[in-house]
């Protein structure tokens, strides 16, 4: 398994980056890579609500479903990836001075197997570590500017 955790601190209040962090629609705005998002009813908020999202990279199409395992408004958000994917994807928050922390932690396993962890230590974790940065920087940006 592999796992990545990166965090920023953003100058706006917990309300309003929690509010962002759930809107669900903006994530290609800001995630690296998500083409397409299609929440069910309730995604992230609710328990068991699912998410199918479409990633692009490396000229390839990609497509991981999201199901929520833990929402605690303002504070955690975990999620369970499954596809050529599987794991959790874990979102908090909390407030830091004036700001709000934003940290994420990725458990993940790229499916096939020995090649897939191959693959895994030469391109997709740089890959996934990236776009967590990415993700990040682009979060604080698109929530500093509004």
């Amino acid at each position: 398994m592999t796992t990545i955790e990166k965090s920023i601190v953003i100058d706006a209040p917990l309300e309003q980056v929690d509010a962002f962090l759930i809107d669900t629609q903006r994530l290609p705005e800001w995630y690296p890579g998500v083409a397409a998002v299609d929440p069910s009813p309730g995604y992230p908020v609710e328990v068991n609500s699912t998410c199918k999202i479409t990633y692009k990279a490396g000229g390839m199409t990609m497509q991981s479903n999201f199901t929520t395992i833990e929402c605690i408004l303002k504070s955690t958000l975990t999620l369970q990836m499954d596809g050529m994917i599987t794991g959790t994807n874990r979102w908090s928050i909390s407030e830091e001075g004036d700001g709000t922390k934003v940290a994420i932690k990725i458990d993940y396993e790229l499916a096939g197997g020995g090649l897939g962890k191959i693959a895994d230590k030469l391109i997709v974790e740089r890959m996934n570590d990236k776009y967590a940065t990415t993700s990040l920087e682009n979060l604080k940006s698109i929530i500093e500017s509004q």
